[in-house]
């Protein structure tokens, strides 16, 4: 068994290194491998390898970069799309797709945004190159990929028909080069702090400053929207999270001291069940006896029927009292919490990596709500 699992990994191996060398051949002939399009863009029906212009997409791909040369900024790209109702990318491939697949979103709240504009700016297919092999898996069936250098990816000219020509897909570039300041510290809340709205990830003010701060950016993409609307303070959010995870450590506290007292119960009635089960087992095999009478014909059928009742009713009333011994027993709710934080009893410091280990996200609310969700179960609202 263990040399066949040996032989068919070699092989499924083998054979995935078969497969990725003929496609990486192809690509660099300019066939298009990706199961759907990129937007602006549709499969041909006489060739899965080729793309045409999608009109309708193409059109919204040129308006974007004609906004930006007249020197809109992404952000205002965005929140004009979006007062036009113009479809975001995903939104546009379920319209006109139906077999397209449902992707996972954040949330309904499908609006153009920076980070969307700015994808559609840099994406230098629209020049009619084929750019691929970006990333690759890291093992063969892994569901991990990983970033292949730019250096190493197949880049064909001209194998589709452009949407933006070359110099002024330059031209945006240019203007979109940033200088991203390097080695900066992610600090305590990064990633944490969620808008309750659009349920998007807030933005951080530059680490810099001394007071750091959140806000929804989404807020600026759309006139009506539910995203918060101000800004908060970390450090407010810091000492609400203290507090609360510090009444959570005090409910653990009972919970620890209620499973202490289970235990040493459990222990005590121990033998008690033991012999309990025991006569369990014993009743258990006095039908069997009786069965096997009855088909000797030691026993009719009714002396059987009236020995069985006897019987199941004396295992029944067993199992009541072991039940009743051993029921004492906390929720599994509990358990999950005493499990996570349980580790942390006695700690009076709550630090960065407690905070990220026990929570999942945090919501805030323009009516001042905070709801912290656990990395657990469910939510804390304050």
């Amino acid at each position: 068994m263990a040399l066949k699992s040996i032989v068919y990994t070699i092989y499924s191996r083998d054979l995935s290194e078969k497969v990725k060398s003929a496609r990486k051949i192809l690509q660099k002939q300019g066939k298009y491998f990706a199961p759907y399009a990129f937007f602006g863009y549709n499969k041909s029906p006489d060739d899965k390898h080729k793309l045409i212009v999608d009109p309708a997409a193409a059109k919204i791909v040129k308006r974007i970069f004609a906004l930006r040369l007249s020197g809109s900024s992404p952000a205002q790209i965005a929140y004009i799309l979006n007062e036009d109702k113009v479809p975001t990318p995903s939104v546009y491939k379920r319209i006109n797709d139906p077999l397209c697949r449902k992707w996972n979103t954040v949330s309904d709240y499908c609006k153009w945004s920076s980070g969307i504009v700015g994808n559609i700016l840099r994406d230098e297919r629209y020049t009619g190159k084929l750019v691929a092999g970006k990333v690759e898996r890291v093992a063969v069936g892994s569901r991990k990929v990983r970033a292949v250098e730019p250096e190493k990816q197949i880049v064909v000219d001209d194998t589709h028909e452009a949407i933006v020509s070359k110099a002024d897909f330059n031209a945006v570039r240019s203007l979109t080069q940033k200088n991203m300041a390097a080695g900066t510290e992610r600090i305590l809340l990064t990633g944490l702090v969620r808008c309750g709205g659009c349920k998007h990830a807030m933005y951080m003010s530059k680490p810099q400053i001394k007071d750091t701060s959140y806000w929804c950016n989404y807020k600026r993409f759309s006139a009506n929207n539910d995203c918060f609307q101000g800004r908060i303070f970390e450090q407010d959010l810091v000492e609400i999270l203290k507090t609360i995870i510090k009444k959570e450590l005090e409910k653990t506290v009972d919970i620890s001291k209620a499973q202490e007292t289970v235990n040493k119960l459990m222990n005590k009635n121990k033998k008690v069940v033991l012999t309990l089960q025991k006569n369990v087992d014993s009743e258990k095999k006095k039908k069997l006896t009786e069965y096997i009478k009855l088909t000797k014909k030691e026993i009719t059928e009714g002396e059987f029927v009236k020995s069985r009742v006897k019987i199941d009713k004396r295992i029944e009333e067993l199992n009541e009292k072991i039940q009743s011994i051993t029921y004492q027993k906390i929720s599994e709710e509990d358990i999950t919490v005493l499990n996570l934080f349980g580790k942390y009893i006695g700690v009076d410091n709550i630090d960065n990596d407690i905070i990220r280990d026990l929570v999942k996200a945090i919501y805030v609310y323009n009516d001042k709500r905070i709801e912290v969700v656990w990395n657990f179960r469910g939510t804390f609202t304050q």
